[in-house]
């Protein structure tokens, strides 16, 4: 077993659950508690300037004070885009209609309950990390900070499905890439030993004197030549080890934001109330804001638009059907699915739902076992299979003899034991492992690298509006 949980080694994961509910409790004190707590600081701002009778302090005290009134203006609109955008897109999401409801409550319900049930995360399993967000999922839909941070949390179950995924896949990798490295080295071995004296045990037990009569060994390793597939199995798992750790960095930083959004907002409103904490605290609404509308609105369209499959995209229909004028025909990739080079065992392409490992292996032949399902032993109860057979008077004799045949005949050894897995099988093994890792690599790589830098830049954008930094540079300021 891959050990999945030495692999979470993020601060966001540490944070408490039970610290969730308070965050996000009613919005409205949490804002007018900042705009009270910014009158308190103006005002002592001009007691001051009263007391030291310096009437430069005192005007910049009511400048101040205007820009109270302004970031309270400012508030109050953005406190409506809030309200407008959480109930259009609170409803959009949980309608059937837009795109068979893939993120409605019910159907993330499903996900999560999924997820809990066949996870080895203890993040995602029900008392850990997953569980926190599933119970916000299912939680109260008329409450206005519940609407706000839903599609924050439905990304967070889609990414924790991909996160279960991944460890699923990279399990299984685990358990072929073994069965191969067995099968790379096991060495049939046939002998006979002639003693020379009646009633001697020195055929059974070998010792040095006397030595026996006659005495000859016959021993390959047929498969010697898998190391090659092997070698290749190597950089693949490292590859989805690292595919691995980006989903758990996508989940932890998107749960830690669905944490500390209205946190950011309040200190961000603090913060704009004076001039040399102005542009900190206007970054700081700034990325609230990023954190609970741009980032959830760019990811839902993405999971809307691709999470039925290339075969099946709203407005789109089937992308990569083969017929003329199709899409895919127009631009080139109409036998991505049937060309031998690039298909996938199986598979249709769908961006959010990995190809299973287990499943690619099992149609190239060289799964462990007699199922696609994954065995409880790993390649253990194969691999004891092959010895056990090995070990049969004469069995190593016949599989060395067929495979000086299978070398004759097709170019490359072939035993016939009960599981094995020849050199064709690995080489296709290996191949629609690489493809299908690029359907990870949408996943992992390419399109969370777009939602950043949307994210990033619509953040700048409207810090600049807020009077906030524009360059992330900024940041120093609170050091």
């Amino acid at each position: 077993m891959i050990p999945y949980n030495s692999l979470i080694a993020l601060p966001a994961l540490a944070v408490a659950t039970s610290s969730f509910p308070a965050a996000q409790a009613a919005l409205m004190p949490l804002v007018v508690a900042a705009l009270l707590l910014d009158t308190v600081i103006i005002s002592v701002w001009y007691m001051l300037g009263i007391i030291l009778n310096n009437s430069t302090v005192k005007i910049s005290a009511r400048g101040e004070f205007y820009q109270l009134l302004g970031t309270a203006i400012l508030i109050a609109i953005l406190l409506s885009i809030f309200l407008i955008f959480s109930q259009t897109f609170f409803s959009l999401l949980n309608s059937s209609s837009t795109a068979g409801g893939l993120m409605s409550n019910s159907t993330l319900g499903t996900m999560c309950s999924n997820i809990e049930s066949t996870t080895k995360v203890n993040a995602l399993t029900s008392g850990g990390l997953l569980g926190t967000i599933c119970s916000y999922i299912t939680g109260r839909a008329d409450s206005l900070t519940y609407r706000m941070g839903y599609p924050l949390a439905a990304s967070d179950v889609i990414i924790a499905n991909l996160t279960n995924q991944t460890a699923f896949n990279l399990n299984n990798l685990f358990i072929v890439d073994s069965y191969l490295g067995f099968l790379s080295k096991l060495s049939p071995t046939f002998s006979i030993c002639i003693s020379g004296e009646v009633d001697s045990p020195v055929c059974l037990v070998p010792l040095p004197i006397p030595p026996p009569a006659f005495d000859s060994t016959l021993s390959a390793t047929p498969y010697a030549g898998f190391d090659l597939v092997y070698k290749g199995f190597s950089s693949l798992g490292a590859l989805m080890t690292l595919s691995f750790e980006s989903f758990i960095v996508q989940l932890g930083l998107s749960t830690m934001f669905l944490f500390i959004w209205p946190a950011l907002l309040f200190v961000g409103i603090v913060l704009r109330a004076t001039f040399f904490t102005r542009k900190i605290g206007g970054l700081f609404i700034a990325i609230a804001i990023g954190a609970i509308i741009f980032y959830p609105l760019v990811f839902s369209i993405q999971y809307l638009t691709l999470g039925r499959g290339l075969g099946n995209i709203t407005g789109f229909g089937n992308v990569i059907s083969a017929n003329p004028n199709s899409i895919s025909s127009i631009y080139g990739f109409n036998s991505i699915t049937s060309n031998s080079l690039t298909a996938i065992p199986g598979y249709t392409p769908n961006f959010y739902v990995e190809p299973a490992f287990n499943n690619i292996a099992y149609s190239t032949g060289c799964w462990p076992g007699g199922s696609s399902s994954v065995p409880s032993d790993g390649a253990l109860g194969a691999e004891v299979t092959d010895i056990g057979e090995l070990q049969i008077p004469f069995v190593s004799l016949v599989e060395l003899l067929s495979s000086l045949y299978g070398s004759f005949v097709s170019g490359y050894p072939s035993m016939s034991l009960t599981f094995q897995c020849t050199a064709s099988q690995a080489q296709n093994t290996l191949f629609a492992f690489l493809n299908a890792y690029g359907i990870y690599g949408i996943s992992a790589y390419l399109l969370p690298i777009l939602n950043i830098l949307i994210v990033v830049s619509a953040i700048i954008g409207l810090s600049g509006l807020l009077g906030g930094d524009t360059q992330l540079a900024g940041l120093s300021k609170l050091i």
